[in-house]
């Protein structure tokens, strides 16, 4: 397990390679370390509070080609007569009301590290810039829901088809 904790005049970043604990044990390390640097630094206004998920989803495929349609529900729209897609790349940026956050939302193929298998990221970038939180109970509050939220994306996301491959 790879933690990592990156220090910058204007930037505090926690970040958990894989394998990934789950959120508790993720949010722990955050709130512990949050509370060690505002000791060493004392209060600073924050101008950004957010949180960045890039999920790697394998895929069963023994041809080159795979119909990214048939597992995700985020792809570009191609017309057919310039089919077969052998590789996309998609960014959207949306407002998340629910939460005054914006969603920066990625996916493209990435090689796969296993053998006759696809793989593609999914790649969710949540914050608020606007109004960001300033108190610690603010922040965790914030921090909470945008792990709920998270996890409605990433749902939404994926197919039918994909979940199975997570039974």
């Amino acid at each position: 397990m790879t933690q990592l904790v990156v220090l910058w005049p204007s930037s505090f970043i926690v970040s958990q390679l894989a394998p990934y604990q789950g959120w508790e044990h993720f949010f722990e390390r955050f709130a512990r370390d949050w509370s060690a640097l505002k000791r060493v630094t004392g209060f600073r206004e924050i101008s950004r509070v957010g949180v960045r998920y890039i999920n790697r989803v394998d895929i069963p495929a023994k041809e080159p080609i795979v119909e990214y349609e048939r597992f995700l529900n985020i792809y570009p729209k191609i017309p057919d007569s310039l089919q077969p897609t052998s590789s996309y790349a998609l960014q959207a940026a949306v407002e998340l009301k629910e939460i005054d956050c914006l969603l920066r939302l990625n996916s493209a193929p990435v090689p796969s590290p296993l053998l006759q298998y696809a793989s593609f990221l999914i790649d969710q970038d949540i914050s608020r810039q606007a109004n960001a939180p300033q108190t610690d109970n603010e922040i965790h509050e914030l921090l909470q829901k945008i792990h709920v939220v998270k996890n409605a994306v990433f749902e939404a996301c994926i197919t039918a088809k994909t979940r199975e491959f997570f039974q």
